[in-house]
Parts: C-alpha cells; structure tokens; sequence
C-alpha cells in the first residue's frame, strides 16, 4: 500500500474554528507549515489522501487510520474508519485531543483492505507536533477620543503581549470585520463620511485562533464649525 500525506501540513490538520467540521464539510486549515500546529479546538481532523500503487496501477483502497497520541509505537490509541469522499481520492478522520492545554505529538498510520498496514519509514512521516491552547486573549486595554473632526479614528492600545491579530467591527455581531496586525496605535476609517456617532467593536485573536472578549468604542465625527458668537455692548 502506498499512502501519502499533503505535503504542505496547513491542508493536513484542520479545525472547525466554531463552524462544522468533518467528512464533507469545510473546516478551516491550521497553518503550521513550521514548528508545532497551533489549536485551539481539542477536536480536529486529520485528511488522508491515497496515492497510485504502482503494481497495482489504481488507487490503495484505504479503510482505516490508526491515531495515537505521544506514542510512537503504537501500544494505545484508535482504528478511526475512513473512507474517501464522493468524487475525491481523500478523506477525513478525527482526533480528540486531551482536555488539557499543551504540546503533543500525533502518530498515524494506515491498513487497507486487503490488511495491510503502513508501517516502516512511513510511520516516521505521520508524526504531527501540536499545540493545543484554547485560552482565550483578555479584553483589549486600549483608548480612542469621544470626538474626531476627520471620518477616521486613531486607537492606542496597551495590552498586545501574545496577541497574533486585531480584530475590528462597526457591528457587534463582527460581521463583517477586518483583521489588524498588532501595534500600539490603529487609525479605523468610519463606516460612513456622514456626521453622527459610531461604534467600534474590538477584540484580540491569539496565534492559535482563540478570540477574546469585545470591547466597544463611542465615536462621534463632527465637523460642523461652531456659530461664532455675537456680542452686544450694553
């Protein structure tokens, strides 16, 4: 049998990120194309993709995926079934991952039906370092003016240690939003060059994809100059 892994890992290990994930579905790739595979879900999904047997000139009928974690000789673990997706020479098989917080290694390896198993070198190549971390980043200290005359809005934040992305909304659902690289002060365009007060909703997002709490904004942009005053002499 000859079973071969995507070699770019960001398609290999993937998370849900709060959606669905699973055979058939579309959960998102975790980028860890160097070091460990950073997560922030105990539940992922491991895809398998068959390769052309050279003797037998067809695709490996792959049927089950052994999984074990920090376990490189296969003592415990899990056969998970498998079985490529309609139309596609790939599948996906699912791992749960220890309640705890921390590194871990993934050892994987494959039979197929006529029972053989992968084994030899190839067991080298199915090992996945992660990391799992799903506490979430702290609310966002930063400061913003009440009062702007121009339709931006500066924010300095103060609070930016561990934080892997700034994430911005001028609706409290984040929907839609931007993402910002760190940096101790952000100008934000307002949503709209018309005067009037704005909302703007921010939060912290962490290498591992964990999102922290919101925190909102109150901005009004004025640019109508005061009526200058009169005096009278009486």
């Amino acid at each position: 049998m000859n079973l071969r892994w995507f070699a770019i890992f960001s398609l290999l290990l993937l998370q849900s990120c709060g959606g669905s994930s699973g055979p058939g579905n579309s959960p998102t790739p975790v980028v860890c194309s160097t070091g460990p595979c950073l997560l922030s879900e105990r539940d992922v999904w491991l895809r398998v993709q068959e390769d052309f047997d050279p003797g037998l000139g067809e695709t490996t009928d792959v049927r089950q995926v052994w999984t074990t974690r920090d376990d490189p000789n296969f003592a415990t673990g899990a056969w998970r079934d498998y079985a490529p997706l309609p139309d596609e020479s790939y599948g996906d098989v699912s791992v749960t991952l220890p309640s705890i917080d921390g590194d871990y290694t993934l050892y994987l390896k494959a039979v197929d039906a006529a029972g053989n198993v992968a084994g030899g070198t190839l067991m080298d190549q199915l090992a996945i370092q992660v990391s799992l971390d799903t506490t979430p980043p702290p609310l966002p200290q930063a400061s913003a003016p009440a009062y702007v005359d121009a339709p931006q809005v500066a924010v300095d934040f103060t609070n930016l240690t561990g934080v892997d992305e700034i994430v911005a909304s001028w609706e409290p659902d984040f929907d839609p939003s931007s993402d910002h690289t760190p940096n101790a002060q952000i100008t934000f365009d307002l949503p709209s060059t018309d005067e009037g007060t704005y909302t703007l909703w921010l939060r912290y997002r962490d290498a591992a994809g964990n999102e922290g709490p919101a925190r909102a904004f109150s901005v009004t942009y004025d640019q109508t100059a005061p009526q200058n005053p009169s005096i009278r002499f009486r």
